[in-house]
């Protein structure tokens, strides 16, 4: 199912593009360091659909895909040690391409070096 009508209301001036992928936090960045487990979501838009980006701040380094029938937008959560919000953005979306985001099983989880 394609959302993109649905959630591109969500997108606007605080976008951030990353390698062509445009990115809108849901929640206020941090300033400083990321707290231990600390969460921030983000919208994901590819230009062909709008995904859930969610990135928890630990040491697990893998990434989770999450699909549901009541929900039609796709859950993609990464986790990993941030240091960088933007360098680490660069980084998660760089893996996502190389592991083939868009054809990966629901409830898959792959563990990783994110950036490798």
């Amino acid at each position: 199912m394609n959302n993109r009508k649905k959630y591109s209301i969500h997108f606007g001036k605080d976008d951030v593009i990353v390698d062509g992928i445009r990115m809108n936090p849901i929640h206020q960045l941090p300033e400083c360091e990321w707290e231990e487990n600390q969460e921030i979501d983000f919208y994901m838009d590819d230009r062909e659909q709008i995904y859930l980006l969610r990135i928890r701040n630990n040491d697990q380094n893998s990434i989770s895909f999450y699909d549901d029938d009541y929900n039609p937008i796709r859950y993609i959560v990464v986790q990993m040690r941030v240091i960088d919000t933007y360098e680490s953005l660069r980084q998660i979306i760089r893996t996502l391409k190389k592991y083939n985001y868009k054809d990966r099983d629901n409830k898959e989880i792959i563990c990783i070096s994110i950036g490798e």
